[in-house]
């Protein structure tokens, strides 16, 4: 037992003096602190960051000059003017999420105030345009599309001529089981105010002809090539008949008739029979539309524009 104790207070000693090394150590660092700065007075914040907030706005200069494919502004820093003059806000990189008939004002960096108003175009609006030359189903795709609105859109302020830009995302010329040409063509961007926004549309009319799921089809050909497969039967027939009744009449050529008769009847069924399998070797009609075309673009998503 004794032993134990010996043992116990053993340890103490030896470990007793890292403790309060460690102690001092750590009171020197917490003196330093408390001598070089004052941690019960710190500063208060500046005024022009006390409960500021965040208004989100860009300009129409800040537009590419060229089209891209995915618009990311990167604005100049401006100063919101808000009810309390007392409070500076700053601005984000992205469009403000106003109403369509709100204006906010703003001081851009030459002093100068501009108001922006938001136009929105909600989804499944339709918008009447041209195509700014001709098409067809051999365009490769990537293939770059220009349209132009034909009139003013006065519910959402779109003034004519604005300019839309699709790309071909397929195409083929016409394929077998008579199968006609294809393009299909997404639009993604619009001009507008000086900038190119991105858009997501179809197209929902093509030369004055409805497009569903946004194929722009050719003329499928299939039962009006098999219809044309009967033609051999339908004039081996006709000269069959002819000759029917040419003998018959009386004599030994009256004879003749059935032989004249079931040859280009039996011909001619025949060729009905086998003409849906000689159409799936045909093909159907190609695809061509001209310049300035009726089109409609469709938007499936909102986009919101400013003025």
């Amino acid at each position: 037992m004794i032993r134990k104790i010996l043992a116990l207070f053993l340890i103490i000693m030896i470990n007793s003096p890292i403790c309060f090394a460690e102690l001092i150590i750590d009171d020197s660092i917490h003196s330093k602190i408390s001598k070089d700065y004052d941690l019960e007075k710190l500063p208060d914040l500046p005024s022009n960051l006390q409960n500021s907030t965040v208004e989100t706005i860009f300009t129409p200069n800040e537009f590419d000059t060229e089209p891209s494919s995915k618009y990311t502004p990167t604005p100049e820093k401006t100063t919101t003017q808000n009810d309390s003059p007392s409070k500076d806000n700053t601005t984000a990189a992205t469009p403000p999420k106003t109403n369509p008939t709100s204006a906010p004002t703003v001081q851009n960096t030459s002093g100068t105030n501009k108001t922006y108003r938001a136009i929105t175009i909600k989804k499944g609006k339709k918008i009447k345009v041209v195509n700014s030359k001709a098409l067809s189903d051999t365009m490769p795709k990537g293939t770059s599309i220009t349209f132009a609105s034909t009139s003013n859109n006065k519910q959402i302020n779109l003034p004519q001529n604005t300019v839309f830009k699709g790309t071909v995302i397929d195409s083929h010329s016409p394929n077998l089981t008579g199968n006609g040409g294809l393009l299909v063509i997404k639009v993604n961007q619009i001009y507008f105010n000086g900038g190119w926004y991105p858009v997501n549309a179809n197209i929902a009319l093509a030369n004055q002809k409805k497009v569903f799921f946004n194929n722009i089809k050719g003329k499928r050909m299939y039962f009006k090539n098999a219809k044309a497969k009967t033609a051999f039967g339908k004039k081996t027939y006709d000269k069959m008949w002819e000759k029917t009744k040419k003998y018959f009449k009386p004599g030994i050529e009256i004879l003749i008739t059935p032989i004249t008769f079931l040859t280009g009847a039996v011909v001619y069924a025949t060729n009905i029979a086998v003409s849906p399998i000689l159409a799936i070797f045909t093909k159907g009609g190609k695809l061509t539309i001209p310049q300035n075309s009726a089109f409609e673009i469709k938007f499936l998503e909102d986009v919101t524009l400013y003025k």
